[in-house]
C-alpha cells in the first residue's frame, strides 16, 4: 500500500511538473511570436521561481527595450523630417541669384546649421536705382522658425511697397509679426536701402548684431542705429542712420553665427558651456579681418570670412546657421 502512495504522489508531481513547464514554454513561444508580429505590449506572466521564471523576466524587460528603441526611432525620424521641412522652406526663401549693380558688387551666403536655425537675407529692387538689403536672425530651430523666418520675409516684401521713411517700414514690419508670433519668439533683424547713385545706405537695426562699414583707408564704423528685437512688443518706434559708401568702401552684413562660432581649445578639447565664449570666433576678428580685405571685392570678402571661420572651428559640428552680405563699391 505505502508503495502505491509513493507512485501516485510521484506521478502526480510529475504531472504537475511537466504541466508548469509546458505552460512556461507556451507562454514564452506565444509571447515570442507577439512581439515578432509587432505587438510591443506583448509580455510573459510565469509564476515559476526557476529558469523559466527568469526568462519570462528577462523576456519582459527585452519588450520594453523593444518598444523603447521603436519610440525613439519614430522621433528621431520624425524630427529627420521637420528638419527637411524646415531646411526646404529656407532654401526657398533665400535669394538664389544675386542682384546687379553697376558700380557695386553684392553677394551672400547661408549655410544651414544640422539644427537648421532661422537666418534670413534678401534683395528687394525697388527700382530707381534703390535696392533694400536685410538680414535677420530668427529665435528658436526647425519648422517654428522657419515659419516665422517665412512670415519675416512676407511682411517685408508687403511694406517696402508703401512709401515711406525706412524706419516706418520696420515699425510695420514689427507690428505685423507681434500679432502673428508665437509670444515667446522673435527676430533681430537689420534693414536698409541703397541708393546706387549717390551711394546712401539709409538704414535700421532692430536688435540685430551691428553691420560693419569698411572704409578705403580700413576705418570701420559700427551701424547701430534702431531698436528692439522685432516681435517683442506692438508700436515700437525705431531710430534710422544714414550711411554712405564712398568708392573702395565695403558694407558687412553678418548673422551670430559667425561671431559666435566656437572653436576647440588649445589642447583640441571640445570646449564646455562655461568655456565656449573664450574660444569664439569673435567680434574683433570679424571686424580685423574685414578691415585686412580692403583692397578686394565683394565675393573675395566672402569667401574670406568663411574660410577664417571654417578654420577657427576646426571641423567642430555647426551649432548655428551662419549668413553674410557684401557689398563693394568700386
Amino acid at each position: 500500500g505505502l508503495l502505491l502512495l509513493i507512485q501516485a504522489v510521484a506521478g502526480f508531481l510529475g504531472l504537475r511538473i511537466t504541466n508548469g513547464i509546458t505552460s512556461a514554454v507556451t507562454g514564452l513561444r506565444e509571447g515570442t511570436q507577439r512581439l515578432a508580429l509587432g505587438d510591443l505590449e506583448a509580455r510573459i506572466h510565469v509564476p515559476n521561481e526557476d529558469e523559466f521564471g527568469d526568462l519570462a523576466d528577462s523576456f519582459n524587460e527585452m519588450a520594453v527595450a523593444v518598444k523603447r528603441g521603436r519610440e525613439e526611432a519614430v522621433a528621431r525620424e520624425r524630427l529627420e523630417k521637420e528638419l527637411e521641412t524646415a531646411r526646404a522652406i529656407q532654401e526657398r526663401l533665400l535669394p538664389h541669384e544675386m542682384p546687379s549693380v553697376p558700380g557695386y558688387e553684392i553677394t551672400g551666403a547661408s549655410i544651414p546649421s544640422l539644427q537648421v536655425g532661422g537666418d534670413y537675407f534678401d534683395f528687394l529692387d525697388q527700382g530707381d536705382g534703390l535696392l533694400g538689403v536685410a538680414i535677420g536672425d530668427v529665435s528658436g530651430k526647425g519648422i517654428p522658425a522657419a515659419l516665422l523666418m517665412s512670415n519675416l520675409q512676407a511682411s517685408l516684401h508687403g511694406q517696402v511697397l508703401h512709401p515711406g521713411r525706412i524706419s516706418g517700414v520696420v515699425r510695420r514690419v514689427n507690428d505685423l509679426l507681434v500679432q502673428s508670433t508665437d509670444p515667446h519668439m522673435f527676430a533681430t533683424f537689420f534693414y536698409g536701402v541703397l541708393d546706387r547713385r549717390t551711394g546712401s545706405f539709409t538704414y535700421t537695426n532692430a536688435g540685430h548684431n551691428p553691420s560693419l562699414l569698411r572704409r578705403s583707408n580700413g576705418e570701420l564704423e559700427r551701424l547701430e542705429a534702431g531698436g528692439l528685437p522685432l516681435g517683442m512688443l506692438p508700436d515700437v518706434d525705431f531710430a534710422q542712420d544714414v550711411a554712405t559708401l564712398e568708392p573702395g568702401d565695403a558694407l558687412l552684413l553678418f548673422t551670430d553665427g559667425i561671431t559666435e562660432a566656437v572653436g576647440p581649445l588649445p589642447d583640441g578639447r571640445i570646449p564646455l558651456d562655461e568655456d565656449a565664449v573664450e574660444t569664439m570666433f569673435g567680434d574683433d576678428r570679424l571686424a580685423a579681418l574685414f578691415a585686412e580685405n580692403r583692397d578686394r571685392g565683394a565675393v573675395a570678402i566672402r569667401e574670406a570670412v568663411l574660410r577664417a571661420v571654417s578654420d577657427h572651428t576646426a571641423g567642430m559640428p555647426q551649432s548655428d546657421d551662419i549668413t553674410l552680405v557684401v557689398v563693394t563699391r568700386s
